[in-house]
């Protein structure tokens, strides 16, 4: 099982089944080997608000170089709990902290899960 946290606005959006693809970047603060992360593998999300956690099944995973490609490959209305635009996705992503230069180092990855629950 992985460990990862979660702002609340996705925490609450893939508990309710409403995003079901987690976009990761490995950054220089946070160096993480997303290829590692397998289909059937188990994702554990804290809130980082209330601390509550989740757990959701990984379906499959998916690399892109960069936000734009991903948003135009990966459905927005599953994959963004913030807006629904993708120019706006694609800078709201890059302005998450490392994921600017995380991107231009590692690319982006769209993981796709099912199966949430409260821990």
């Amino acid at each position: 099982m992985y460990h990862f946290l979660l702002n609340p606005r996705a925490f609450r959006a893939i508990l309710a089944g409403t995003k079901t693809t987690e976009v990761r970047v490995s950054t220089e603060e946070e160096p993480f080997r997303y290829e590692d992360i397998l289909s059937g593998d188990v994702l554990c999300f804290e809130n980082t608000e209330t601390g509550e956690q989740l757990s959701a099944v990984v379906c499959s995973t998916h690399h892109y170089p960069d936000s734009e490609t991903l948003l135009q490959h990966e459905d927005i209305t599953i994959t963004m709990s913030s807006t629904n635009d993708p120019v706006i996705g694609a800078e709201r992503l890059r302005s998450f902290p490392g994921y600017r230069e995380g991107m231009l180092k590692n690319g982006v990855w769209a993981i796709r899960l099912r199966d949430p629950k409260l821990l």
